[in-house]
């Protein structure tokens, strides 16, 4: 896992990546969970929630790659393919979040 600090808050990231040919990856994980296509990156359940709100709720315009507005704070599951030929399949929360949102998806960190 890393952790990225930006002006927007926070960044962390963590998953692994693969030998499989991408094409394969979307077709294997496409079979188990609902891929929506980003623009080239295919990502699952984007979701999104504002710093004084306690619900997260679906994000309906996700954009994979860049950062959230201010005070908001943003977590999806994404599969990309590397330069390399390698296809990584990560998760991200990113943005102004609670020591108890970062717990919430990531228990075995400890703060």
């Amino acid at each position: 896992m890393n952790k990225h600090q930006e002006g927007s808050g926070e960044y962390y990231f963590w998953g692994f990546e693969t030998s499989e040919n991408y094409d394969s990856v979307i077709k294997k994980v496409g079979k188990q969970v609902s891929l929506l296509d980003n623009g080239g990156i295919y990502i699952h359940n984007p979701m999104i929630k504002e710093v004084n709100n306690t619900q997260w709720s679906i994000n309906s315009k996700p954009s994979a790659g860049t950062l959230p507005g201010k005070e908001v704070a943003e977590k999806l599951f994404f599969i990309e393919k590397n330069e390399d030929g390698t296809t990584s399949l990560l998760c991200t929360l990113q943005g102004v979040f609670s020591d108890t949102d970062l717990k919430t998806v990531r228990p075995d960190l400890k703060q």
